[in-house]
C-alpha cells in the first residue's frame, strides 16, 4: 500500500529469492524483464510517496496475461517511479513502444492540417472515432498509487491549497468544453488559450 513502507519493511526480513514471484507462466513485459537479480536490487527502494517495486509489479503478478496478447504487467505510482525503478521501466517501455529509448523525446504536433489518413475509411464499418488525452498533475501520485483516496495535502510543496487546485481543474474542464464547442461550430479558439507563465 503506497504512502507507507511497513509492508515492504516486513518483506525485507526475508531473502529476495523467497519473495521473487513465480513468473514462469506469465506473458507480459514485466515478466520478460524482471529477473531475480533485478528484483533483489530494486526491492528495498521506494519513491518519496512510498511506492515500492512490489507495488509496481503487483498487477503483472496477479494478471499473467494471455498467451497471444503481450500486456505491460506493471504500473507507475508516481512520476518518480520511472527514475527509482528505471532499470525495470526503461527496457519495458523500449520493448512495448518499438525501440523508444530514455533519450528519445515525444513529438508534439497540434496542427490539425498535419493529420494524415482516415479519409479512406469505409463508413459501413467505421461510424465514429475519438481521441482521448490525459494529463497528470505534477507532484501528485498517479491512479495506481492513490487507491481511491487522492492525497491533496501538499499545499506547502505545490504552492496551492487543495481548494485552489480543485478549482483550477474545474476551470480547466470548463475551458476545454468551451473550446470544443467553438471548434464544433467552426469558430476560432485563439482568444481562449491561456498565456504561458
Amino acid at each position: 500500500m503506497p504512502f507507507s513502507n511497513s509492508h515492504n519493511t516486513l518483506k525485507l526480513r526475508f531473502p529476495a529469492e523467497d519473495e521473487f514471484p513465480d513468473l514462469s507462466s506469465h506473458n507480459n513485459h514485466m515478466a520478460k524483464v524482471l529477473t531475480p537479480e533485478l528484483y533483489a536490487e530494486l526491492r528495498a527502494k521506494s519513491t518519496p510517496s512510498g511506492f515500492t517495486l512490489d507495488d509496481v509489479i503487483q498487477t503483472g503478478v496477479d494478471n499473467p496475461g494471455h498467451p497471444y496478447i503481450m500486456t505491460v504487467g506493471c504500473v507507475a505510482g508516481d512520476e518518480e517511479s520511472y527514475d527509482v525503478f528505471k532499470e525495470l521501466f526503461d527496457p519495458i517501455i523500449e520493448d512495448r513502444h518499438g525501440g523508444y529509448k530514455p533519450s528519445d523525446e515525444h513529438k508534439t504536433d497540434l496542427n490539425p492540417d498535419n493529420l494524415q489518413g482516415g479519409d479512406d475509411l469505409d463508413p459501413n464499418y467505421v461510424l465514429s472515432s475519438r481521441v482521448r488525452t490525459g494529463r497528470s498533475i505534477r507532484g501528485f501520485c498517479l491512479p495506481p498509487a492513490v487507491g481511491g483516496v487522492f492525497d491533496i495535502s501538499n499545499a506547502d510543496r505545490l504552492g496551492f491549497s487543495e481548494v485552489e487546485l480543485v478549482q483550477m481543474v474545474v476551470d480547466g474542464v470548463k475551458l476545454l468544453i468551451e473550446m470544443e464547442q467553438r471548434l464544433e461550430q467552426g469558430q476560432a479558439i485563439d482568444d481562449l488559450i491561456p498565456a504561458q507563465k
